[in-house]
């Protein structure tokens, strides 16, 4: 058990730490993510060339977090996504950048906003930031200023998911879809039309949706990007990876098994038990 805490410290400090900086920038091909989770599984359970040795449990488990079942070696595809997320809002925050300019200017960020931007003939770098923001959409919320950079029906913008999310029998006949808040709403008038008349029960969920956009008030300022994971509203990489690394299962008694006050090589034999 001994070799195994030894294994675990060099998996996490050495070489699970090595790709971080590139991950940060380029999106990692599947071949690439494979071939360094299969040396590092190799590397945990002993196993080599002249000495097979069968692996106890699969990878995807092992990279896990703690509280979630696995040993809280980094995986590496989850931690490739939220390093690359990381720039949606670093371009919020630096909106005076030369870098952001660029991007501006060749991705049209303002039509409506940089989750909307082109990506066709993008660099590789801009092609691995669209692949991560498929995911950090799930966290992105929008504080409503002057409505020109949110969409009214995709865009989470009002309670706990998008418009057409909550409305989605009105939003599949609307004719305004993929249009900003300041298109259909000045304030006063919603102006929305279908592509058909309506029945009792949707007219019963147009005057709910009537009621939440109402109270929505109008200010000078620009439309800014929330972080819904994180308490106070702004990005962290790692409530990102919190996310995509649950995979849906939560062991029950793992959780307590690392608190208890014991030698660390106990508790590895308890998780391999």
């Amino acid at each position: 058990m001994e070799r195994e805490i030894i294994v675990l410290c060099f998996l996490k400090a050495c070489l699970a730490s090595i790709p971080i900086y590139l991950m940060s920038i380029i999106k990692f091909p599947r071949w690439a993510i494979d071939t360094i989770n299969s040396h590092m599984a190799r590397f945990l359970w002993n196993n080599s060339e002249d000495k097979h040795i069968y692996h106890l449990a699969h990878w995807q488990l092992v990279a896990q977090k703690k509280e979630l079942g696995g040993l809280g070696i980094p995986d590496l595809r989850n931690l490739n996504l939220s390093l690359l997320s990381s720039w949606i809002f670093r371009y919020n925050l630096h909106t005076h950048a030369i870098w952001t300019k660029i991007i501006d200017h060749k991705y049209r960020t303002s039509n409506p906003n940089i989750c909307c931007c082109i990506d066709n003939q993008a660099s590789p770098f801009w092609n691995g930031v669209a692949w991560a923001l498929q995911a950090a959409h799930l966290g992105i919320m929008w504080h409503v200023g002057n409505e020109k950079k949110n969409k009214f029906w995709e865009d989470h913008w009002l309670s706990n998911s998008s418009l057409a999310t909550q409305f989605w029998p009105l939003y599949v006949i609307n004719e305004q879809q993929g249009k900003t808040i300041d298109q259909v709403w000045d304030g006063e008038t919603l102006k929305l039309s279908f592509r058909r008349s309506v029945l009792e029960r949707l007219m019963e969920m147009w005057f709910e949706l009537l009621g939440i956009v109402e109270e929505v008030n109008l200010v000078e300022e620009e439309d800014q990007i929330i972080w819904s994971f994180c308490f106070n509203d702004k990005f962290s990489v790692q409530s990102l990876y919190a996310v995509t690394n649950h995979r849906g299962v939560k062991q029950v008694y793992v959780q307590a098994m690392w608190k208890l006050k014991i030698p660390p090589r106990v508790q590895i034999f308890l998780w391999l038990l």
